[in-house]
């Protein structure tokens, strides 16, 4: 099979992103929350993740230069994270539920489409890449939703996941109460889903705390009957968690997590006109 993503195809694939980012923050947040309003966290963490990514396919002296990628997304809202990929001449599309949202993202000329990924619309072993971004902790039978998705996705290609990590909670979210959600059936871990898509029957190229996943789907994959995901160390885990949660209940409580007194001194120092002028000099 011609190999026509590969890992050192996609390291660039966020230049755009990033250049916009530093060039206004403000507004590059304002213009994601309206493009993808329910999926953006996972620009900045595919921007930590694509450190393992190489050179930009769009450059002539990459082998894979000209060769048609297709990129699909699953849950797209109105095609933020597409929009990038479709700027560095990727086909791309998408699916979701939100017509509002969809309607945007067509209006900007992306192929999106109401409801689940369908093989009427999406031909089965077509996709390069495949972006489940927030989506996962929603559906009421993961093993089954990863399994139909991958027949979507060529093999040897390449899947990418995100979803909120119990363990990043005092990063991102600071207070636990913002985590659980009733709308999250399931909540995940590192290592659990490390165990999940290896039984499942996936390469894993890159994961992290903050549960952000890039996968790859060996040659001749096939479904496997898989009812349950579980190793002998999963209540050692369940123990961990509890102790998590615990601290950082406290921590929230007593208005002493690290990550939430920095993110508030940085808000400071914005509102102030300082943080520029104390990030050249901390350079220096």
């Amino acid at each position: 099979m011609e190999n026509t993503l590969t890992l050192d195809g996609m390291k660039k694939i966020w230049s755009v992103m990033q250049d916009e980012r530093g060039k206004n923050p403000h507004a590059y947040r304002s213009y994601l929350a309206t493009w993808c309003p329910t999926n953006y966290d996972v620009w900045t963490s595919l921007t930590r993740a694509s450190r393992y990514w190489g050179t930009d396919i769009s450059d002539p002296n990459n082998p894979n230069h000209g060769r048609q990628i297709n990129v699909f997304e699953i849950g797209c809202g109105s095609g933020g994270i597409l929009s990038s990929f479709a700027k560095k001449g990727k086909r791309v599309s998408g699916c979701d539920y939100g017509e509002k949202y969809l309607k945007f993202g067509q209006d900007q000329g992306l192929d999106l489409y109401s409801g689940e990924i369908d093989t009427k619309k999406t031909s089965k072993n077509s996709q390069d890449l495949i972006i489940i971004s927030h989506v996962l902790e929603h559906v009421t039978n993961p093993i089954n939703f990863i399994n139909e998705i991958l027949e979507y996705l060529k093999d040897e290609k390449y899947l990418l996941v995100e979803v909120p990590g119990i363990f990043d909670i005092k990063k991102t979210y600071y207070n636990p109460s913002l985590y659980f959600q009733n709308a999250h059936i399931f909540n995940f871990y590192k290592y659990y889903l490390n165990q999940f898509f290896k039984i499942i029957g996936l390469k894993i190229i890159y994961s992290d705390e903050r549960c952000t996943l890039i996968l790859q789907k060996p040659k001749n994959w096939k479904i496997s009957d898989i009812s349950n995901i579980y190793d002998h160390n999963m209540p050692i885990w369940a123990n961990k968690i509890e102790v998590e949660l615990k601290k950082l209940q406290l921590y929230h409580i007593l208005k002493i997590n690290p990550y939430y007194l920095r993110a508030s001194l940085v808000s400071v120092l914005e509102k102030l006109g300082l943080k520029q002028g104390l990030k050249n000099c901390i350079n220096k």
